[in-house]
């Protein structure tokens, strides 16, 4: 047994420095901060036999929670019964169902020529994997996510956001819309966990708007928050302080606050406090999801695994909270999906380290198959490999009731191991191997995992 490394992405950051003299009538002050301070949560340690093909340690911190300028408190620990109910059996559309036709209006034609080569060439190979399984060609494009064929816009969508440039270039087709959502709502959160690996510091945020409007920060004068604006070359209004971000002053912020006042002030400080629990869940999910459609194209889809995932979870959630043509604010959708995939949270967990070579399985196919090699594999350990660091994605394998019941119940038990066997995708065979080695994979459910809530 070997104890994994205590590396988390929780911890906090803090940073403060002075202001200058009051100059020409206004309060002149370049926030300089001293270096940022990393201090990383108590951790308990992951254990794992080591099997012939290696070891993988999972984290105990829940994925990508940053934390800046403040100590999370406590988090939860209830968990809700397992909401979605199962079926054993495959679902495919029926022979007469036909496709369910969308507003002309705000949909574009997947006929036209504005659709690309290559995304041409990808939908017809989809549209072949599509009839061989159901028996006949979608008309349009069938959402693996919401289970529909409709006259809809579709975009390339990237399993592996591209703002982690250095990440897989996989791709395949998506609606343009549920794109839209998951990548606005979610991802675009997701990607705070750049702000992590890069070591940015907060002054770095603050001058960089685009970062600023992801983050948020908090201007902290000796202890107090004080609301702020940038300047953008407006005249100024009496009571407010002009405060430059740079030595050539081409970057500003105007404080809510009289220059008097400001000019006394001896501490500055700028917070962050960014939880990305959720958003990292989220995305994850909807990676693994597409890893598994893009390997194993809509015989996935149509299984109940596939249901399951895409329409079931995050099918149903698009359907309750997109708003349509009045989208909700992003605050209540973040809010509304805590409650939705509470339950599900345990699927999720960060990967301190994995001896095996990987990019993660939508590069190269490696996964974990759970309850393999004694038995029939009841899930599936997706890996997603983001910015050098590795996610694990735990994802149903329904056969019968009872893989069913495994995996629900394993969702909300204290169980907290995973016996299992490495697995490798089989291009020729167009499914996943089992290498036959077993691993005792650690899977932590306590900790902080899920906003409010104490595991």
């Amino acid at each position: 047994m070997e104890t994994a490394p205590t590396v988390g992405q929780a911890g906090a950051w803090r940073s403060g420095g002075r202001t200058s003299a009051p100059s020409a009538g206004r309060v002149f002050a370049l926030l300089c901060p001293k270096p940022l301070a990393y201090t990383p949560r108590k951790r308990y340690n992951a254990r794992v036999r080591v099997g012939h093909h290696g070891r993988i340690e999972i984290g105990h911190e829940g994925s990508a929670r940053l934390r800046l300028c403040m100590e999370g408190g406590g988090l939860g620990r209830e968990t809700a019964g397992a909401r979605a109910e199962i079926e054993a059996t495959s679902w495919l559309p029926t022979e007469g169902e036909e496709p369910i036709q969308a507003s002309a209006s705000c949909h574009s034609d997947l006929r036209s020529a504005s659709v690309k080569r290559s995304l041409r060439r990808r939908l017809d190979r989809m549209r072949a994997d599509y009839e061989g399984v159901v028996g006949r060609p979608f008309s349009y494009f069938y959402c693996p996510i919401l289970f529909r064929d409709e006259n809809s816009a579709i975009c390339k969508a990237h399993i592996i956001n591209q703002a982690f440039c250095d990440e897989s270039d996989a791709w395949t087709i998506q609606r343009s819309d549920i794109d839209s959502f998951y990548g606005s709502y979610f991802e675009s959160d997701f990607v705070a966990i750049e702000y992590h690996e890069r070591c940015w510091d907060p002054l770095h945020i603050l001058r960089d708007r685009c970062l600023a409007r992801l983050f948020a920060p908090r201007l902290v004068l000796d202890g107090e928050d004080v609301e702020y604006y940038f300047h953008r070359g407006e005249c100024l209004p009496p009571g407010v302080s002009w405060v430059a971000l740079d030595e050539e002053g081409t970057r500003a912020i105007v404080v809510k606050m009289p220059p008097e006042r400001f000019a006394r002030v001896q501490r500055h400080e700028i917070g962050i406090d960014k939880d990305a629990r959720v958003a990292s869940f989220v995305s994850l999910v909807k990676a693994a999801h597409l890893s598994l459609f893009e390997l194993l194209g809509y015989r996935y889809v149509f299984s109940p695994s596939g249901r399951f995932v895409g329409r079931d979870v995050l099918g149903e959630f698009y359907i309750q909270n997109s708003g349509g043509n009045n989208p909700r604010a992003k605050i209540e959708v973040l809010k509304r999906a805590e409650t939705f995939f509470g339950e599900f949270q345990h699927m999720v967990r960060p990967v301190d380290s994995i001896s095996v070579d990987t990019k993660g399985t939508v590069s190269d196919g490696v996964c974990l198959l759970c309850g393999a090699p004694k038995g029939r594999p009841w899930g599936l350990v997706v890996f997603i490999g983001i910015l050098g660091r590795m996610h694990a994605v735990l994802v149903p394998n329904i056969t019968d009731a009872e893989s069913v019941s495994i995996f629900l119940s394993f969702l909300s038990n204290e169980r907290d191991t995973i016996e299992g066997a490495w697995g490798r995708f089989d291009l020729a065979r167009h499914e996943f191997g089992c290498g036959g080695n077993s691993i005792t994979l650690n899977w932590p459910k306590t900790g902080t995992l899920w906003p409010d809530r104490v595991c």
